[in-house]
């Protein structure tokens, strides 16, 4: 490191990276402001739909909103979530290996479809409904 005078051009070009930095930083924070406010707008709605049995409504710019169960799959033993999967032909799920994502679309299409879901003790599911905008086009 040098001690010698620093030029007008990198002395302005620093000055400028601060100033970016410094509004990209307030800007950060008004986004997770809004974020925790987004979030706490869907939880009312998503009650509120959940009360009045509402799983999807059309708002007047064509917005549709709508109600989604996601599932969050944890399991202790993967070989055994794998010999079930196989014993339900589903083995495309888990070729030696589970995918996390097709098993979890696989688990939201046989709960959609009231089939045979792996055991608790193999997989343990939480669902969480959370609240979605689909934009008109």
């Amino acid at each position: 490191m040098t001690n010698e005078p620093v030029t007008l051009e990198v002395s302005e070009l620093a000055k400028n990276l601060i100033m970016i930095r410094d509004v990209r930083q307030k800007l950060e924070k008004e986004v997770d402001e809004l974020k925790g406010e987004e979030e706490q707008i869907k939880t009312a709605l998503r009650d509120h739909m959940d009360r009045l049995e509402l799983r999807n409504f059309k708002m007047e710019d064509g917005s549709t909103i709508f109600l989604e169960s996601r599932f969050f799959l944890k399991f202790e033993d993967p070989s055994k979530v794998i010999e079930w999967l196989d014993a339900q032909k589903l083995d495309d799920v888990a070729p030696r290996t589970i995918n996390r994502a097709r098993l979890n679309d696989t688990y939201k299409e046989r709960v959609a479809e009231d089939k045979a879901l792996p055991p608790p003790e193999l997989v343990e599911a939480t669902s969480i409904v959370t609240v979605k905008v689909r934009n008109s086009k």
